[in-house]
């Protein structure tokens, strides 16, 4: 294994460059508007090619769950509406026919290879790590997964360390701190893989890597979304810290609640403040006024809803640290909070910041049932409506909402969250086998962990169903699904292998289902399963 470095990255940011009002054009063309209504009614308009594939199974089952009749719906071949022993071995036979697929294709020393979560050799480090948390005997072309998570976990430092140095030689900066997307996911990732082979002085290591990057999180230029910013820097804190016991000195309280309550300062600040946002998609420009949200997180100068770049992301983050922690900071935020909210309404003043944000999420909702992808779109603006009707995915829509609302469900335990959830769910259903794959990110599995958290939370069998259909769909990808895709712009890139954008996200949801008689199943992994109960 290479020698790890330490080779952090500083300075100013680039891309998120915020307008000043001498910038600004003289007359608004466009207003932002809101509404706590479901936003416009995308169906009058001309759709282009649908971005699903119709669901084969919808015809066979209730609408909704809790309702399905087991006896009458169409399972898949080898599939069957409960967790037997039958259905669990054939989903474990696929999880090692899977990741035999990968290793194939992915050589564990390849020092070309990405090694970021999301895509590259630390996603795939994490999910042998999975494999081998599921079945510690498990062998993949006669390694242990254990010894492939840590092979591909040696590569991918390797392969960041690299990265780094091209950037210290080029006197370059990069600002990205989120677990998905940056040195922060080597680092956590790591700091778990090495405990589990044993390597204690490897773990702290990258244990000590990742915390030393808290200036970077800190900084006035790091982003502000889940994939690449300071919420994604918090999430991977919260996952080392759940899992690493003696984590919590390396990662103490007080650096938790350093980063949540920068996160929330961006979110006030993101709230508040006007400001002019890039053209949209016909040219306009558009006066982004205060919202009623006590916050709103800014993606290269928009505002995003989702779970990758927007207030879901942000939100699940937040909703992660433990009660303790996020009072005591909640509390304090409460002090400097304006309130936004009408007048006179005495229940909705007992409700804390997080949680207004949280409602206002919620309110985000389109009336065929689905999410806005951007906070500012708005009914004159509809040609950007288009993309929104359709993207049903775990980065912008319902699946990544709804998981959101699962979390603040299990916080504030108030039914009308867990009520939202199924209602996404229920979409996520007839719209949710999307054109692009079978990755977590924008695929098929990414939705189908939707059904498996609604199926923690209430125990409906019907939930379980959902997720079987899903991964039957995602295992016949390449022979059924993906041949009747086109050259349009929802059709499915080349195959890949990554965590978030391949196979290797679909590996893991088998794992997840095979073994959920082990109870390994904790949440989306990556972004919903760094709470502690």
């Amino acid at each position: 294994m290479e020698v790890m470095e330490s080779t952090l990255a500083e300075g100013s940011s680039e891309g998120q460059v915020e307008m000043s009002a001498a910038d600004a054009p003289t007359e608004k063309l466009l207003d932002s508007m809101e509404t706590d209504e479901p936003l416009g009614d995308p169906d009058a308009l001309p759709l282009p090619q649908k971005q699903y594939f119709p669901n084969p199974y919808v015809a066979s089952v209730t609408t909704q769950a809790g309702s399905s009749d087991s006896e009458a719906m169409n399972m898949p071949p080898a599939l069957h509406p409960d967790a037997t022993p039958d259905v669990l071995t054939a989903l474990k036979r696929e999880t090692v026919n899977l990741c035999e697929k990968i290793v194939a294709n992915c050589k564990p020393t390849d020092h070309q290879a990405p090694w970021d979560v999301y895509s590259g050799y630390s996603g795939l480090a994490r999910l042998f790590l999975k494999i081998h948390e599921c079945d510690p005997a498990c062998q993949i072309h006669g390694l242990s997964a254990l010894k492939l998570a840590e092979q591909y976990m040696d590569t991918a430092i390797a392969n960041c360390n690299s990265f780094l140095r091209q950037l210290k030689d080029a006197k370059s900066v990069c600002h990205d701190v989120g677990y998905l997307r940056s040195q922060a996911g080597v680092w956590a990732t790591g700091a778990l893989i090495y405990h589990h082979t044993g390597n204690s002085e490897r773990s702290a290591f990258c244990l000590e890597q990742l915390v030393s990057m808290k200036h970077m999180a800190l900084s006035a230029n790091c982003p502000q979304d889940f994939s690449y910013g300071r919420p994604g820097y918090l999430y991977g804190l919260l996952y080392v810290r759940r899992y690493l016991t003696n984590a919590h000195e390396t990662i103490p309280n007080d650096l938790v609640e350093a980063i949540l309550s920068t996160v929330l300062n961006d979110g006030a600040e993101g709230a508040q403040r006007q400001f002019y946002g890039p053209s949209d998609r016909r040219g306009y420009k558009m006066d982004f006024g205060q919202t009623r949200s006590p916050f709103i997180w800014l993606w290269y100068m928009e505002r995003y809803v989702g779970a990758a770049h927007g207030m879901a992301g942000a939100l699940t983050s937040v909703l992660s640290v433990p009660s303790s922690l996020l009072e005591a900071v909640n509390e304090a935020k409460s002090d400097d909070m304006p309130r936004l909210e009408p007048a006179g309404e005495e229940e909705r003043a007992k409700v804390t910041p997080v949680e207004r944000a949280l409602k206002y999420l919620q309110r985000r909702k389109l009336a065929n049932g689905n999410y806005m992808l951007r906070i500012d779109d708005t009914r004159t603006n509809a040609s950007q409506l288009f993309e929104e009707k359709e993207s049903v995915q775990f980065c912008h829509g319902a699946p990544g909402v709804a998981l959101c609302l699962c979390r603040g469900y299990e916080v504030f335990k108030k039914e009308e969250y867990l009520t939202a959830a199924k209602e996404a769910a229920d979409l996520v259903w007839k719209r949710g086998l999307i054109r692009k794959g079978v990755g977590l990110c924008h695929g098929i599995s990414g939705n189908a962990y939707l059904f498996l958290t609604l199926y923690r939370l209430t125990n409906d069998i019907a939930y379980w169903q959902r997720a079987q259909c899903f991964a039957n769909v995602a295992i016949n990808w390449d022979t059924t699904y993906a041949p009747q895709l086109t050259s349009d712009r929802s059709a499915s890139p080349a195959q890949k292998y990554g965590l978030f954008d391949g196979i290797g996200g679909l590996a893991h949801l088998m794992a997840d289902m095979g073994f959920w008689k082990e109870e390994v199943f904790v949440g989306f992994p990556g972004f919903a399963d760094a709470f502690l109960e």
